[in-house]
């Protein structure tokens, strides 16, 4: 995919439910886990991530090394 077609999650059935999956298991305070061969599908979900807004005290949205880390 090019262009801007790469940022919309609702083309990806399975972003969009990975995505839905996060923001429960962060609103009940549980944690997750996420594994992908695919070092592109990783980059894809940290764009989301940075873009989604989060329910937490200090509000705003995910920040990485604060509501998810890499390894």
């Amino acid at each position: 995919m090019e262009g801007q077609a790469r940022e919309v999650v609702e083309l990806s059935g399975k972003m969009v439910l990975l995505l839905k999956i996060l923001s429960i298991a962060s609103a009940k305070g549980d944690k997750a886990l996420v594994f992908s061969q695919s070092l592109h599908t990783l980059d894809l979900i940290e764009t989301f991530l940075a873009n989604l807004s989060h329910l937490h005290s200090s509000g705003g949205y995910w920040m990485p090394g604060r509501d998810w880390y890499r390894y």
